[in-house]
């Protein structure tokens, strides 16, 4: 990747370089540039190219001044009233430093030089070029700020979603493990197959730790695995039902996401019930939103701010995650539905 400093002289030798080409053009056109012998005039090409270096070498200067003052953590108001003087003050600064070029080419007519017509006129033209080099000087590195803030924001929520997983995946599988222990004594063969069970999710959540996104049919495989492993445990206490919308499957959603809000259901819903019950899973696409919904048996007694402040990791994860990736374009929302089942809705925009 190309330095600053280096595209800082790239730019101002082509840019001043440019300047020069269309002042000799526009003279030949006019035919300022072109004498009475019909010929371009040499020394009026020298002095424009001579103008164009001072031009250059004074920007320069006028560059190492501004860092050295450092103009760039000024206020706007400040900042363009600044620019205005140093604009005015460069272009009587050139006018003046322009005379001895004039002399030195034999163009010098002291007439002209010292008419104060002539004099407002050309500082006026050349404080306005100042003052659009530095408007652009001065944007350029707003622009490249705001750019390096944004990539600072972006790592700092990769960060962020970083340490959200590795809270997730620690409390998930201690949980599994606690399952595949209380198996262990009363049915040896069904905690061999829930191993098994847990080694597939494991496998697959090491792999979904390297992305920020995973697909939804993958997301589920994590999903059944588990669902699957509680099976064992619950035994008849536990159905589970999918209801699930082919056209969803491709759709990139966070990793562990679903699996967070099937994970909590059978926490802090089925497992209190002593007939135990249902979790139902369906997914659909709904005027460009994906929405993953998770039913199961029990009752919620707080409002969902109150269970984030609870604290619980689940809830309070999902909504971080979804804020953090999305904005204010996904949602998460959890309530009674009736007397005796929860629904929570994971709603994400599907980007075209």
């Amino acid at each position: 990747m190309i330095s600053n400093k280096k595209l800082y002289w790239i730019l101002q030798t082509l840019g001043w370089t440019a300047y020069t080409a269309v002042q000799i053009v526009a003279g030949i056109f006019s035919g300022a540039l072109i004498t009475a012998e019909n010929r371009i005039n040499e020394r009026g090409v020298l002095f424009l190219v001579a103008e164009a270096i001072l031009f250059f070498v004074i920007t320069h200067y006028v560059r190492s001044f501004i860092k050295a003052r450092n103009w760039l953590n000024f206020d706007l108001k400040k900042l363009m009233l600044k620019v205005t003087i140093t604009s005015l003050a460069l272009g009587l600064l050139l006018y003046l430093v322009r005379i001895p070029v004039l002399y030195f080419l034999s163009s010098f007519r002291l007439n002209v030089v010292f008419d104060p017509a002539q004099i407002i006129a050309l500082v006026f033209i050349y404080s306005l070029i100042f003052f659009f080099w530095l408007l652009i000087y001065f944007a350029y590195h707003y622009f490249y700020r705001y750019n390096e803030s944004l990539k600072y924001e972006n790592l700092s929520k990769e960060i962020e979603l970083s340490h959200l997983k590795s809270q997730i995946n620690p409390h998930f599988f201690f949980n599994a493990l606690n399952s595949i222990r209380a198996l262990v004594d009363e049915d040896p063969e069904k905690s061999k197959n829930a191993i098994n069970y847990l080694s597939g999710m494991l496998r697959h959540s090491l792999s979904q730790d390297k992305t920020s996104f995973t697909k939804v049919k993958e997301e589920l495989k994590t999903v059944k695995a588990y669902l699957n492993l509680e099976v064992i445990r619950f035994e008849e206490r536990l159905k589970v039902s999918y209801d699930l919308a082919p056209e969803a499957n491709e759709i990139l959603i966070p990793p562990m996401m679903v699996q967070t809000i099937v994970e909590n259901g059978i926490k802090h819903g089925i497992s209190q019930l002593i007939q135990g019950g249902i979790i139902e899973i369906q997914t659909a696409l709904v005027n460009n939103f994906l929405v993953i919904s998770v039913r199961n048996n029990g009752q919620i007694h707080q409002p969902l701010e109150q269970l984030v402040h609870r604290g619980g990791i689940g809830i309070k994860n999902t909504i971080k995650r979804l804020e953090i990736l999305y904005g204010q374009k996904a949602s998460f929302e959890i309530y009674n539905q009736d007397a005796s089942h929860v629904v929570s809705v994971i709603k994400i925009p599907v980007e075209k």
